[in-house]
């Protein structure tokens, strides 16, 4: 899939759109794949009620992998984690991988 490029004042910009599809680059952000797959899922605007009736889990262990996030992320709120869960999933994938 070819990402969409403008030129905006002699630059140009890539189109944000973060593929979802998948927590696994979120896991090189130090997550474990649990937290990242909340993580996914956070980003994505779910409560920790949502979040645990995806996932399976108790709201708890949510809690639990959103204070793992925060502390892993160096983060304070759900909105600084979401800002930078978007920054890793808008990167473009290495040629050949897409």
């Amino acid at each position: 899939m070819k990402r969409a490029c403008a030129v905006r004042n002699g630059s140009p910009t890539r189109e944000f759109k973060p593929d979802f599809s998948s927590a696994d680059p979120l896991v090189k952000l130090g997550l474990t794949p649990r937290a990242a797959e909340a993580l996914l899922w956070l980003a994505q605007g779910k409560t920790n009620a949502d979040i645990a009736t995806i996932l399976g889990i108790t709201e708890s262990t949510v809690k639990k992998h959103v204070q793992e996030m925060f502390e892993k992320l160096g983060v304070e709120t759900r909105g600084a984690a979401t800002v930078r869960a978007l920054e890793v999933l808008n990167s473009p994938a290495p040629l050949g991988t897409r």
